[in-house]
This record gives structure tokens, C-alpha cells and sequence, in this order.
């Protein structure tokens, strides 16, 4: 009996993810695998910039996506991605049986990721939230397209999550910081009491 528990917790996904969400529920069985030809759905006017944030998913994963907006693939299996009442797909009849549940609003900042067998959802309390589920669909995608059925739940225990900096960053340090949940950066450098000459220069191109 010892030795067949051991081989069920042996067969459970482990997954770590930094920080770690509020709720994490993940399943024995089941992988949704993302391959290059699975599309991404995001709402019908979605900016430049929400489709910029997929860029680390797409790094992560090795690849690039096509993208399409909801109303192009309302009810096909995919990674849907936003907010309800901005996202057809997430708020229509045929998207909740594609989802096979009705997912509640999460809080301003939060998101809900789910996998299931034909759909992937990123469901954010606001585009902040989407954001920040973004980047832990691409933490789980990191490491395998193979993505187990889970059902993730996540929002800040507080309005800010921030760091303080005295030089300018690179972008791979704020990419890095993005993928912790960073949504503060507050600058405090010496610099600022004598901004000028080549220290100004450097602070205009981080600017």
C-alpha cells in the first residue's frame, strides 16, 4: 500500500511558481499541449500594448502564436485571454461550456489561469490582472508546452508590489520583475540632486 501511494504523489505534477498564487489546484491527469499552431484569443479591440504583453509568453513557449480577436474563434480550442464584458469568448454561453465552468470576476489586479482539455483561460479582474496572468501562463509554459489541468486563483494581498532602484535597469532586469508580479518601480539614485552631463543622458534613454 506504501508503495502504491508513492507512485500516486510521484505521478502528481509539481509546479513552482514565484510568488506563489493565492489558490493552486492541480489535476492527476490531463495536459493541454500548446503547439504552434493553437491560437491565442483576445478581445475584439485590444491595444498594441496588451498584445505586446504576449511577447513573453511566445519566449517562453519558443514560438509565436497567430492571435485572433473573439469574435474569429469565439468557440474554438485555444488560450483565451482578458476581461468579461470586454471578451466575447469569455462571457458568452458557448465560451462558459468551452471553459466547462462559469468563472467568477476576480478582484481589480487578480486573475483566474485555467487549463482544461480544449481551452486555456487567462480571466483578469481588470487589464492589470490580465497581465499579471499572462506572465504566470508563460512561468508554467517555461519549462513544457505540456500544460497539466489546473486551476489557478491569484490577487494581491496588497495595492502595490514594488522595488526601489538607484541605477537604471536593463530589460531583461524588468522583464524579470514583470515575472514576479512587480507593479511598483520607484527610482532613488544621486544622480537626481546633479542631473546633468552624462548621468542625465543615461537617465533620458531609461526614461
Amino acid at each position: 500500500m506504501m508503495f502504491f501511494t508513492a507512485i500516486l504523489l510521484a505521478a502528481a505534477p509539481v509546479i513552482e511558481l514565484y510568488p506563489a498564487p493565492q489558490k493552486m489546484d492541480i489535476e492527476r491527469r490531463g495536459v493541454f499541449t500548446v503547439t504552434r499552431v493553437t491560437p491565442v484569443v483576445l478581445a475584439d479591440a485590444t491595444s498594441d500594448a496588451e498584445v505586446s504583453a504576449l511577447d513573453v509568453l511566445f519566449e517562453a513557449l519558443g514560438f509565436e502564436l497567430s492571435v485572433y480577436g473573439a469574435r474569429e474563434k469565439q468557440n474554438a480550442p485555444g488560450i483565451y485571454i482578458g476581461e468579461p464584458g470586454r471578451h466575447a469568448g469569455l462571457t458568452s454561453r458557448q465560451g462558459a461550456f468551452m471553459a466547462k465552468t462559469t468563472l467568477p470576476t476576480p478582484p481589480p489586479g487578480g486573475y483566474r489561469l485555467t487549463v482544461k482539455k480544449d481551452r486555456i483561460t487567462v480571466l483578469g479582474g481588470d487589464p492589470a490582472g490580465t497581465f499579471q496572468g499572462v506572465q504566470t501562463l508563460a512561468a508554467l509554459a517555461a519549462p513544457s508546452r505540456d500544460l497539466p489541468f489546473l486551476d489557478i486563483a491569484d490577487h494581491p494581498d496588497f495595492a502595490w508590489r514594488g522595488v526601489c532602484l538607484n541605477k537604471p535597469p536593463t530589460k531583461e532586469h524588468l522583464n524579470q520583475l514583470a515575472a514576479q508580479h512587480c507593479n511598483l518601480v520607484v527610482f532613488d539614485s544621486l544622480d537626481f540632486y546633479a542631473l546633468a552631463g552624462d548621468a542625465a543622458k543615461v537617465w533620458r534613454h531609461t526614461f
